[in-house]
């Protein structure tokens, strides 16, 4: 499956995810795709890392964060569907899957403080962390 498919599957699958900022974090990343035998640790930097592990695309770790996304993408200028939107300042302190473009807005697929993935716009994510003191958002190709 594309990322685009296994990052709406993940929003289908909210109550078998466990966000997690611990170890067990990388559990998405090193588990069969689709499987949800068993409750899906991650955290947002896993679940961006585990969807192109899942669909091929190479590049990413199960020790991935948003500081490493950053070293590890291409940063382009404008996001397509695909990319990786980091969120912050320095090293980052979110990161989530571009989906879908809506008008003059971006639809996003992260994993956070929600009880599993959600999908929001990309202006009203970058507004809150702006309004919380993380200003900045940088974009990321991971394309093949």
């Amino acid at each position: 499956l594309t990322m685009l498919r296994w990052a709406e599957w993940a929003l289908g699958q909210q109550p078998h995810f466990v966000y997690s900022e611990a170890a067990n974090r990388s559990e998405m990343f090193n588990r069969k795709p689709g499987d949800v035998s068993t409750p899906i640790h991650a955290d947002c930097s896993q679940f961006y890392s585990s969807l192109c592990h899942w669909s091929g695309v190479p590049g990413t770790n199960d020790t991935d964060y948003t500081g490493t996304l950053l070293q590890k993408g291409k940063l382009v200028a404008e996001p397509q569907v695909g990319d990786c939107v980091i969120f912050g300042g320095g090293t980052g302190d979110h990161a989530a899957f571009v989906s879908e473009r809506d008008g003059a807005d971006w639809w996003i697929i992260g994993f956070g403080g929600m009880p599993g993935p959600n999908r929001g716009t990309l202006s009203g994510t970058a507004q809150w962390f702006q309004a919380n003191g993380m200003p900045g958002l940088r974009y990321l190709s991971f394309a093949l």
